[in-house]
């Protein structure tokens, strides 16, 4: 492993892949807990674990997508200067406008484009708030 903050190599991803399954099998087992669990109490607690892992799946999900596509654009690329072409390496800032549109056509499709603006108003909303000065009341 290195300590360039790459946490997992290719190689250890395959060597822990089942690890995947055991967390498969850990949120059938919250599944269950929920439906014969009577107290409240427990019943959010066990709710909040269910709905992280099910965050972090999706979160996992989005990331291989992102990388696959990286890939991919690597390899179109290497074709190109294989077939002559001058090397072109996109910058971090194209490589983000690109995710950025491929994440509102997701959206589109799922027709959540505008829950998704308002979470992104609000956010910056506050963003802006915490940076202004604070107002002090002179009695």
């Amino acid at each position: 492993m290195t300590c360039r903050g790459n946490s997992m190599p290719r190689s250890s991803k395959k060597s822990y892949s089942f690890l995947g399954d055991i967390k498969q099998n850990e949120k059938a087992k919250l599944e269950k807990q929920l439906k014969k669990e009577k107290d409240p109490e427990q019943k959010t607690q066990i709710q909040f674990l269910i709905t992280r892992m099910e965050q972090q799946e999706k979160a996992l999900q989005e990331q291989m997508a992102r990388k696959g596509k990286e890939q991919e654009i690597r390899k179109h690329e290497r074709e190109l200067i294989k077939q002559g072409k001058t090397p072109f390496f996109m910058k971090k800032s194209e490589k983000k406008k690109l995710f950025l549109a491929e994440k509102f056509q997701q959206l589109k499709k799922t027709g959540k484009v505008e829950k998704y603006l308002q979470k992104k108003l609000k956010k910056n909303a506050s963003k802006d708030r915490r940076h202004l000065p604070k107002r002090h009341d002179k009695e």
